[in-house]
């Protein structure tokens, strides 16, 4: 899955079901926030577990990384960008 939204004044949200891996990057400015389920389980059935990683930078936004681990083949990770002004960004990770 490759995503890229974009607004003008106006929040956004994106909810993502558990088996997306991939990269995302947030670009907005009061704030931007990253939600996922820390007890999410494999949706594979395999027992693997989810490394979500995300840093905020200093310029009002953020980047970072959710996979489930051990990865399993070549798979292609997919990706997220997201971007606004002057209002809220929330992804969420089911």
């Amino acid at each position: 899955m490759h995503l890229d939204t974009q607004t003008s004044s106006a929040p956004s949200t994106v909810s993502l079901y558990k088996t997306f891996e991939g990269q995302f990057r947030l670009r907005t400015f009061p704030r931007e926030a990253v939600f996922y389920d820390q007890s999410a389980k494999d949706p594979n059935g395999n027992g693997r577990t989810r490394s979500v990683n995300y840093v905020q930078d200093r310029r009002g936004g953020g980047r970072g990384k959710a996979v489930w681990n051990p990865r399993v083949g070549a798979q292609t990770l997919g990706s997220i960008v997201m971007k606004t002004s002057n209002a809220d960004l929330q992804l969420v990770l089911r």
